[in-house]
């Protein structure tokens, strides 16, 4: 990792580059996100929406790709949300929170539409 000011590398443990003295953005991301998942866990509301916040967009635009209905996918992200709530302490790395959460919803979708697929029939033997 290297600092966004003057280009020296730096540990990404270290809260200030060791040169020039400016702030490790990429440190306080990932405390930020971390203490945050951390405070969702323990169900603080305040937490728990702004990762709602974080991640409601892409996770629906995935889902309505998916499902191609707005109300059902609408539906996909309730289920969706309702488990990641659930297993928020799973999350190894604060950073991947969002693509955690999207494999959440895509899973969600792949079993509903497994449920609710339905296969038109179509006649194998041909009029004639």
């Amino acid at each position: 990792m290297y600092c966004t000011r003057c280009g020296k590398e730096i540990r990404s443990d270290q809260k200030f580059c060791g040169n020039c003295g400016a702030k490790n953005v990429n440190y306080q991301e990932k405390n930020d996100l971390k203490e945050m998942i951390e405070k969702a866990a323990a169900g603080e509301e305040n937490a728990l929406e702004k990762i709602y916040n974080l991640t409601y967009v892409q996770g629906f635009a995935i889902a309505l790709q998916m499902v191609k209905n707005e109300q059902d996918a609408m539906d996909i992200m309730q289920d969706a949300y309702i488990s990641a709530f659930r297993n928020l302490k799973q999350i190894e790395d604060p950073k991947r929170l969002k693509s955690w959460f999207n494999c959440i919803v895509a899973n969600k979708c792949k079993d509903w539409l497994k449920k609710n697929w339905s296969v038109p029939l179509v006649s194998t033997t041909s009029r004639r």
